[in-house]
């Protein structure tokens, strides 16, 4: 992902909310299978203080963006 004008993102977590359990998309970006990057979200509140990009346009990432800026994380909606 890249910031306007071109310049990259950088995350130390990032949540993939996909929607369906077990058969997650993939995204075809660099950096996807790192171990920061998971597509489901047990615990919130293990996020708390963190800045957290959550990918995704549908309710289970809506879900998981509010669930997170409730626990106290800084959330980006992407």
């Amino acid at each position: 992902m890249h910031q306007p004008g071109g310049a990259p993102f950088r995350a130390r977590r990032v949540i993939v909310a996909i929607g369906r359990s077990g058969n997650h998309r993939k995204l075809g970006v660099p950096g996807e299978t790192r171990e920061k990057v998971s597509n489901r979200l047990h615990d919130p509140a293990e996020f708390a203080g963190k800045r957290v990009l959550v990918v995704g346009g549908g309710d289970s990432a809506l879900e998981a963006a509010v669930a997170l800026d409730e626990a106290g994380a800084t959330v980006t909606l992407s």
